[in-house]
């Protein structure tokens, strides 16, 4: 339609975006749609969304020198959002239709609340490990998240990271373990798991007399 600038959609990377533009200050669903050039509506029911998952508040409410009804200023991450100012009828979330990425990308801002590793989140809200990585690398470069601990593979190599939301400084990440080194962990790993499994026959009652 002549006149009409189409509004891109936006990846799961983008939503990250959005995530990053009120990490620290807040903003309008307003605002973020003119600065990301996307729908003014559908940034508002994703935002609502959000709220209702616990990964934003609302932090205080702009009145429009245009004579638009107030407005949420939104924040990310969990928190108390600032009461609905007098006078206000509207409902701070309305009914609506539910958006696959904004619902997937909110399902793993709330694993990364308590801390989570890229398996982890695709165990649990079902995505593909190539796009968890994708998306966690691009949190993790804007300091969406950070590196919470390392975790060892039982038979060495590079460690894997746990990542938990919020701007703070990276966990150390430790050495890679050596082949022989892995062996050793390994063979001593399967003889506790031998006398362990003897320990517990011995223990069982006899079924005899």
């Amino acid at each position: 339609m002549a006149g009409v600038k189409k509004k891109h959609r936006l990846g799961l990377v983008g939503y990250a975006d959005i995530a990053k533009r009120i990490q620290r200050t807040g903003s309008t669903s307003a605002n973020l749609s003119k600065a990301l050039d996307w729908n003014e509506r559908r940034m508002s029911m994703n935002l609502r969304f959000w709220h209702r998952m616990g990964i934003v508040h609302v932090i205080g409410w702009k009145s429009p020198s245009h004579g638009r009804a107030r407005c949420e200023i939104w924040k990310f991450g969990p928190g108390v959002s600032a009461p609905r100012p007098e006078g206000l009828t509207r409902e701070l979330i309305r009914p609506h239709t539910m958006l696959s990425l904004a619902h997937s990308f909110g399902m793993i801002v709330r694993e990364l609340i308590d801390g989570a590793t890229c398996e982890e989140i695709c165990e649990s809200v079902g995505i593909t490990r190539r796009i968890v990585v994708t998306l966690l690398s691009e949190m993790h470069a804007i300091r969406l998240i950070y590196v919470e601990s390392w975790h060892r593979r039982q038979l060495g190599g590079e460690p894997y990271p746990s990542y938990r939301l919020g701007r703070r400084e990276d966990a150390e990440r430790p050495p890679p373990i050596g082949n022989a080194a892995a062996a050793r962990k390994w063979r001593a790993g399967k003889k506790w798991r031998v006398i362990q499994s003897a320990a517990n026959s011995l223990a069982q009652p006899s079924n005899s007399g």
